[in-house]
Parts: C-alpha cells; structure tokens; sequence
C-alpha cells in the first residue's frame, strides 16, 4: 500500500506530551524523508526506523511523518510485515506468521485485569496544585489564533468567546512550535499574527469563575 498515518509530537499545553522521534521509533515510513529548507533526502520510504535513525530525524527538526499502519495495511490476510513495523520483542522487522494479534490482545487484557484491581486515591499533594491561569510561550514565533471567536470589550482588548479555541506559535520556517487551548473568556494581549518573544504572557483568564460574555453592546434585561 501507498498509504499511511501521518504522526506529528503529541502537544498538551505548550509541554510536548510525546515526542515525534519517540512515536515514529520501529514503524516504517510510508514516503522520503526530506531535510525542512534544504530538500535533501534524508530517509528512504520502507525505511523501518531505528534509535540511531530517529535521534538523527530529531536533530534535522523534522516535525511531521506518515509512516505505514496496519490501520491502512490493504493485506487480503492479516497485516503485512512493514505496515507492522518493528518486532518489540527482538528488535527487528516482524516475521512472517508471527501472532501479532494475540500479542496486542494480551498487551491489551493484561493491565485491563489490573484495573479491576485498582483504587484511585483524590486529594493530597494533587490537588493543592495550582490552577493555569494564563498563556506563556516559551520560544519566539508567530502567533495564530485557531477556531477562535473572539470580540472586543471596552478597554479595546480581544475576548475569546468560542470554547476550542487554540493558540499557536510557529518559527521563522512556518513550523509549529507550541500549541496552547484558550478557554471561553480568557483576555488575549495580541492579535492574529503577532510576533511573540520568549517569556511573554499571551492570554489570562480566572480558572475559578465561568464567565458570561455578551457578543453585542445593549441593555441586560431580567
């Protein structure tokens, strides 16, 4: 097959939750690999991806991949052996016959028996953590404003009024850098486009009151 999955670094909260090398580690790659600004090849499509090779992708600051899935393995019979990528157990690519799917169930069905087992405590040094309250980028970069709705209160600063609303930061070469969700209500300190220095607070909100926000300038009847 042609296709594939393209995997990108897991992002929650400007903090890198999964790292892209980390994801891409033993799967194989679906297309070439291209240095970003120079086009030189850096890996080969089929390429099932090693230590050495993953640490090398990181260092180029490649930021995106699709690499073959046995969710789109077009196989008649099971999954076939590059889509599956990398033997976990031996280190090498998958042989032909192994029980592959046994070994997901298993992985699967052996920490879910724990579960049943399992008591979740609340309280404690987890809850006294202290609540987010504002947006800090931590790198230079172009701020875009995503699926937000945002209106203009009195003192002229922008009010986010949708609920998914996301904040980004891309570098000078158009990369996404960081990722931040903007709740409904929060006050942003720059517009669509802006440039962002390290350090600067981009937006704050109160995490303890849900906001009413009108979208239009009128008289509040009850």
């Amino acid at each position: 097959t042609n296709e594939g999955l393209i995997l990108t670094a897991i992002v929650e909260g400007g903090e890198v939750v999964e790292a892209l090398h980390e994801r891409v580690l033993g799967r194989a790659l679906a297309e070439d690999v291209f240095s970003p600004g120079t086009d030189e090849l850096l890996i080969a499509a089929g390429t099932i991806l090693d230590e050495q090779q993953v640490e090398s992708l990181a260092e180029s600051g490649v930021d995106q991949m699709r690499v073959r899935s046995p969710i789109t393995c077009e196989a008649r019979y099971g999954v076939c052996a590059s889509c599956y990528g990398r033997d976990l157990a031996r280190g090498h690519r998958v042989n032909i016959g192994e029980s592959v799917g046994v070994i997901a169930a298993q992985s699967i069905g052996e920490p879910g028996t724990q579960l049943t087992m399992r008591t979740f405590h609340i309280g404690g040094a987890a809850s006294r953590a202290v609540a987010v309250s504002n947006v800090q980028v931590k790198s230079r970069g172009t701020i875009k404003l995503q699926n937000m709705k945002t209106v203009r209160n009195k003192d002229g600063r922008l009010v986010a009024v949708s609920r998914s609303g996301e904040l980004t930061l891309t570098d000078e070469i158009g990369r996404e850098r960081e990722r931040y969700k903007v709740p409904h209500g929060a006050l942003l300190t720059i517009d669509d486009g802006s440039v962002a220095e390290p350090g600067d607070v981009l937006a704050t909100w109160d995490p303890h009151v849900h906001p009413v926000i009108t979208e239009v300038a009128g008289r509040v009847q009850f």
